[in-house]
């Protein structure tokens, strides 16, 4: 007999006001059964929920380590690039000074204002 069979009983008995004393019980112990049965289902829901929560808690330790070796590594990478460009900047500024100056010490020098013009003014 389902549930809804022994609401109708019930509620019908009442309407004539003769109450049905066996049918009140059995709806009773229905929902006792019902709710019996539901406490354990809340009860494992609850218990997967809490489990469900420290599985996220790890998680995000893990994201939060991952996070933080990401940032370590980019910043070796960051101190190798800078190191590598000071280096190669430096050399090639070297380079070109030095060539500069050979340039410089090969050719010679002419006066931009010789002493003939300086005579004719």
């Amino acid at each position: 007999e389902s549930n809804g069979s022994k609401v109708k009983a019930v509620v019908s008995t009442q309407s004539t006001g003769k109450l049905n004393k066996e049918a009140l019980v059995k709806l009773i112990m229905s929902g006792y059964m019902v709710t019996y049965a539901y406490e354990n289902v809340f009860e494992t829901f609850q218990r997967d929920v809490e489990n469900m929560k420290t599985d996220v808690i790890e998680s995000q330790k893990k994201v939060i380590k991952l996070q933080d070796q990401l940032l370590e590594a980019q910043s070796e990478n960051l101190d190798s690039v800078k190191k590598t460009v000071g280096s190669v900047v430096g050399e090639t500024v070297q380079q070109e000074i030095k060539l500069y100056s050979q340039a410089v010490s090969k050719t010679k020098a002419t006066p931009a204002i010789t002493k003939e013009d300086l005579k004719t003014v």
